[in-house]
């Protein structure tokens, strides 16, 4: 029999620009497509670990009638694991050992609505936060390589004119390609927000972080205002903060757990949640420990096959009214814009 995985399901948002006027697919084909597929790409940490995508493919399948596209790979962490000794019989014996590890984690980027499906194959399997860390860093290399590359072909123009022009300036060069902004924030059910109240004695305070969207309609009351106001001011995030101002005092329960499904109804909101537990520590509660995740079993060989099952998965939380469905702004726009950028990269 084989190991009992989960699938956690995310939102994917990503912008670019000081104002965030640009999002995901205005640089599919430019940065975020090539981040994912480039295997140079590496993240170091210390001496012996390295993350890297592994294996990274589009799938295609039939929706309603409709074609979605995905991406999807493995995040590796290459690294070594290291002994000095081992208890054996009572005893402590020396014994120096290193043996080489890769555990993985499979994820499925869904380019139409951003969702972000993620599969740990084990308890050292890279979490979320490791994934964030490494697509970020390789989106952020992708930007400078376009840069360098802009700007090693502007210098040889500026030489083969015989320097008559002024030399251009790499600063100007930076102007093209807007910083990129990346949050992952959790797709959550009810069930798992009321699990962990229940498990807080006392909650002293609340936070939510709402995060502009890639291109989605937002019809959450509050959270819809507060988005509109993002985008008439040009923030983007706003933050709500609710506090007893005393650590004795609880905020209510029942109305925090209320609040909270609500918040992430949006799927763009970033929670914290901080207060005692019923041992009297400390705790805190973010999107990580919020996510809804359900249980995935066996992994199929095919990874279309398990796409589609995923993906299936989430359809049906939709349907059964566990998160919402996405709204995708000029729809038909940025499922054609799509397909031509998947045709240039398979063809």
């Amino acid at each position: 029999m084989g190991k009992c995985r989960n699938v956690e399901f995310w939102n994917f948002i990503c912008h670019f620009g000081e104002n965030k006027q640009l999002d995901l697919i205005d640089h599919l084909d430019t940065i975020i497509i090539p981040a994912f597929l480039n295997k140079n790409l590496t993240r170091r940490w210390g001496e012996h670990t390295t993350w890297r995508f592994h294996e990274v493919s589009f799938v295609q399948h039939e929706f309603d009638n409709e074609t979605n596209f995905f991406l999807h790979g493995h995040l590796i962490k290459d690294t070594n694991l290291e002994r000095s000794r081992f208890y054996d019989n009572g005893e402590l014996i020396e014994d120096p050992k290193s043996i080489k590890t890769a555990p993985i984690s499979t994820f499925i980027l869904s380019l139409s609505d951003h969702r972000l499906f993620y599969i740990r194959d084990s308890a050292d399997s890279p979490d979320m936060a490791a994934f964030k860390a490494t697509i970020f860093k390789f989106i952020k290399a992708t930007t400078n390589e376009l840069i360098n590359e802009d700007y090693g072909r502007a210098i040889e123009e500026w030489k083969y004119q015989g320097k008559s022009n002024r030399k251009p300036l790499k600063k100007n060069i930076k102007s093209r390609y807007p910083e990129c902004s990346l949050e992952i924030t959790a797709l959550s059910s009810d069930a798992s927000i009321d699990e962990f109240i229940r498990s807080m004695k006392r909650i002293n305070k609340l936070s939510y972080t709402l995060i502009v969207p890639n291109g989605e309609l937002n019809h959450s009351g509050l959270f819809e205002q507060l988005q509109d106001t993002q985008t008439n001011t040009g923030n983007y995030k706003t933050t709500l903060t609710y506090s007893t101002g005393n650590k004795e005092k609880s905020l209510e329960h029942n109305g925090v757990s209320q609040l909270t499904k609500n918040a992430l109804k949006t799927q763009n909101v970033e929670v914290a949640i901080k207060g005692i537990d019923i041992h009297g520590s400390e705790i805190q509660g973010t999107n990580d420990e919020l996510v809804l995740k359900k249980p995935l079993g066996e992994i199929e060989d095919s990874y279309t096959a398990l796409t589609y099952r995923v993906y299936d998965m989430f359809r049906k939380l939709i349907v059964d009214g566990i998160i919402t469905k996405p709204i995708i702004t000029n729809k038909a726009k940025t499922m054609e814009r799509i397909s031509h950028v998947v045709r240039r990269f398979t063809r």
